[in-house]
């Protein structure tokens, strides 16, 4: 994959300026990028090919580019994603910013989260406006129920933003509590919204555990209270269901929401092991405190009953011995919690410890990451001042380069006009001379179709009359035949039905061919008249004349025909077998 910014956008590609500074032509939708946008293509088949005056004008646009190059790449590089905002109610979802508060990506963590965000619009808005959105959203489903625990959570994972991710959950925590009061006012107090800052570290480990940095976060903080809640659970159940089974969610995360740093600690505690131990402490305690609570009751009520029975003497040792036995047992459990605080001591003490070299550790290695952007920053500006002023210098010399050949082009074009002068002069000879081969083709062609015309009507005149001597010889034929044929029609019905239906399909053939033939006329006629329009307006008159008397002649000799046919179709009516040999040779001549 290749990299570079957008210097021209045409129908179906874009012209791009690569790091190395050479333009290279991409496929491209129009609507997919704009003007200045850094973008990834794959290798292209081919280089921007073109004339110089082409380049040069693209040229005069990358200019301006290079002069803002460095606002341009800062420009992108506010369209990354600088910090990610989670939001669970029980839909969870995580939106990612830029440095702007503008939304970059929407995603759904679970399959409410993914039906939740379907139709929201979110690239390029504010952070508040997609937050409203999907709140509304969010009220056609969960939080119409009247009650509703939402967990907030933010993480900061660009190095250059001047976000802070405590400040954000705080805003988006704000803007969830404002809504909650303007649309269910008097159930308010049933919504609760907590929110959390979460290192990068803490993100990571919850999207490896498949839930958001919100639902992690109650996680640790319900172990860390005493609370065994498990990953599983936390998966397939919402917040509120969870906070309902311990007593509130106040319960599960205590009255104060952790800092970042305390999550962190947490975190690492559930890494090594430690936080499940403490977890182990803390039940066992409550459950010594449970036993000694159910002890001092049953002691208290059998005291009251030895004051009733002052008379059993017995009863009375027994009551003692087992206050001394619960005073003994009450001992040890305040030994045991004593030594329960004290290894807590302990470990608070070893974690501050822990803290303060981590922050050291941090504090340095920020300070050093920061020194090494800013001696980057300062190589990337030297770079780009130094590419500048070389570009400057090439644009100066190609800017020479295009004014000699533009000197160049001018004095092509005063010679390409005096070509084309000559050309035209020639044109128009040719133009006469085939006028004058035209008119001699026309006059040839005349000349035949009148000689043509002659020869038809000669032929014509013979056949006519050949058709008067037979039509005398069949009107004597024809008599002798009526009688034959009355003998003959019942015999001859099924003959004259097959007759009839070869006798269609011939006509309908000769049809065809007669309209195939005509069209086929009518298109050369019309080729012939196109490509004579201009030259032949005086002799179309002419010809439209000439063209009605053969009109009116194929028109006789088309009733003529259809006069032959329908005496041909009564001959055929008649059996052939049954007439005299000189009948049907004189018949079939016909």
């Amino acid at each position: 994959m290749n990299r570079g910014i957008v210097v021209e956008i045409k129908q179906g590609s874009v012209i791009v300026m690569t790091p190395e500074g050479t333009f290279l032509e991409v496929q491209r939708k129009i609507n997919d990028c704009h003007i200045g946008e850094e973008i990834w293509f794959a290798s292209p088949r081919r280089r921007l090919a073109g004339s110089s005056i082409a380049m040069f004008s693209s040229m005069a646009a990358v200019i301006a580019f290079v002069i803002v190059f460095v606002s341009i790449f800062s420009w992108v590089g506010a369209k990354e994603v600088v910090a990610y905002v989670s939001i669970d109610i029980n839909p969870s979802i995580e939106i990612g910013i830029d440095n702007g508060h503008k939304v970059r990506s929407l995603v759904g963590l679970n399959q409410d989260g993914k039906l939740l965000i379907k139709g929201v619009q979110f690239s390029g808005r504010p952070l508040t406006d997609v937050t409203e959105d999907l709140l509304r959203q969010a009220e056609n489903q969960v939080l119409s129920r009247g009650a509703a625990d939402i967990i907030v959570a933010s993480t900061v994972v660009g190095s250059n933003t001047k976000l802070k991710d405590d400040i954000l959950s705080l805003e988006v925590k704000e803007l969830i509590t404002e809504h909650v009061r303007k649309m269910h006012p008097d159930q308010a107090d049933q919504y609760v919204v907590a929110a959390f800052s979460a290192p990068e570290t803490v993100r990571e480990a919850a999207a490896n555990e498949g839930i958001s940095t919100g639902k992690y976060a109650v996680y640790l903080n319900a172990k860390n209270n005493g609370y065994s809640i498990s990953i599983d659970e936390m998966k397939q159940t919402s917040i509120y269901v969870v906070a309902q089974q311990a007593g509130g969610l106040n319960e599960l995360i205590g009255p104060e929401p952790l800092t970042k740093e305390e999550i962190k600690e947490l975190w690492e505690e559930e890494k090594n092991g430690s936080l499940d131990k403490k977890l182990q402490l803390i039940r066992q305690s409550k459950e010594f405190t449970d036993q000694a609570d159910k002890a001092v009751i049953e002691s208290e009520d059998s005291n009251g009953k030895a004051e009733d029975k002052d008379d059993d003497l017995k009863q009375d040792n027994k009551e003692k011995d087992d206050d001394k036995a619960l005073d003994k047992e009450q001992e040890q459990i305040r030994k045991e919690q004593e030594q329960i605080r004290k290894e807590q001591e302990k470990e608070k003490k070893e974690q501050e410890k822990a803290k303060d070299k981590a922050k050291d550790k941090e504090q340095q290695q920020r300070k050093k990451e920061q020194e090494k952007w800013e001696k980057e920053q300062e190589k990337e500006k030297k770079e780009l001042e130094k590419e500048q002023k070389k570009k400057q210098e090439q644009e100066r010399r190609d800017r020479e380069k295009y004014n000699e050949e533009l000197e160049k082009e001018k004095e092509k074009e005063k010679e390409q006009e005096k070509r084309n002068k000559e050309q035209e002069k020639q044109r128009q000879e040719q133009e006469k001379d085939k006028e004058k081969e035209q008119e001699k083709w026309n006059k040839e062609q005349e000349k035949q179709r009148q000689e043509q015309e002659k020869e038809k009507e000669k032929e014509q005149e013979k056949r006519n009359k050949e058709q008067e001597k037979q039509q005398k010889e069949q009107e004597k034929k024809e008599k002798e035949q009526e009688k034959r044929n009355k003998e003959q029609e019942k015999q001859q019905k099924e003959q004259e039905k097959e007759k009839e239906k070869e006798q269609e399909k011939r006509n309908k053939e000769q049809e065809k061919q007669r309209q195939d033939q005509e069209k086929e006329k009518e298109k050369e006629q019309e080729k012939w008249n196109k490509e004579q329009e201009k030259q032949q307006k005086e002799q179309e008159k002419k010809k439209e004349k000439e063209q009605e008397k053969r009109s009116k002649e194929q028109e006789k000799q088309r009733k003529d025909q259809e006069k032959r046919n329908k005496e041909h179709e009564k001959w055929e009516e008649m059996n052939l077998d049954q007439l005299p040999a000189y009948k049907v040779f004189y018949h079939g001549y016909k």
